[in-house]
């Protein structure tokens, strides 16, 4: 199993597809998202089955994430910004991952410091 750790919140398709894959190359892989516990505990991508990792509805306060890979619609960014500002853990880099253009400038400039 890889040492590093990773927290995606958003379980949609993109934040599936990385966690089953992630997943499956033995990495630690914790998901977050409205629709993470539908998913059971396999997914189909190409007709191959993946398992999928233990999904949860809150981060432990304590844990230590490598990454954290913020898979939500545009939307939904500025709440799943103000969740992740709440929790306790701790993470070296935070990716936020869309499938379309925008400027993400207005939507983060109130969560972006320096560490």
């Amino acid at each position: 199993m890889h040492k590093e750790k990773i927290l995606i919140l958003g379980a949609g398709s993109i934040g599936s597809y990385l966690a089953a894959k992630l997943y499956k190359s033995h990495y630690h892989v914790d998901v977050i998202g409205r629709k993470a516990e539908k998913i059971g505990l396999q997914i189909f991508i190409n007709s191959e089955k993946f398992d999928f990792p233990p999904t949860s509805r809150h981060v432990k306060d304590s844990n230590i994430y490598d990454f954290v890979l913020l898979s939500s619609k545009i939307y939904d960014l500025e709440n799943n910004l103000n969740f992740l500002a709440k929790c306790k853990f701790q993470s070296k880099v935070i990716i936020l991952l869309q499938n379309g253009f925008f400027d993400i400038y207005i939507s983060t400039k109130n969560y972006i410091t320096k560490t």
